[in-house]
């Protein structure tokens, strides 16, 4: 009989600790930003490992967080990308500017002529 006692009580200490570590998760994903994703995957993965240590099925929650993490990374790639790009055009601005000057030039002395 106490052997079922100490399994129950271990099995309830288990249970606590996935319903801590879950509702850390949530707060953590409560206020997280595309910006923050990457940072925060560690800090997931981490207590994610605790809750499959302890035997909890996580197999879903651990697909649906890769799943957001991949498109928070896939997201922060793609905007770096468009700031490289951005501040390459930025760069050519001045070239444009003075082709086009000199273009408008060439046509008014082709109409002059």
């Amino acid at each position: 009989m106490s052997a079922f006692l100490w399994k129950k009580g271990c099995l309830q200490l288990e249970r606590e600790l996935v319903m801590k570590s879950w509702a850390s998760i949530r707060t953590k994903l409560k206020g997280l930003t595309v910006n923050r994703v990457s940072s925060f995957k560690d800090d997931v993965e981490v207590i994610l490992n605790v809750m499959s240590g302890m035997g909890a099925d996580i197999f879903l929650l651990r697909n649906l967080l890769g799943s957001s993490f991949e498109l928070g990374t896939s997201y922060n790639q793609a905007r770096s990308t468009l700031v490289n790009k951005t501040a390459e055009i930025e760069k050519l601005e001045p070239h444009l500017k003075a082709k086009e000057y000199i273009e408008l030039m060439l046509k008014e002395k082709d109409v002059k002529s």
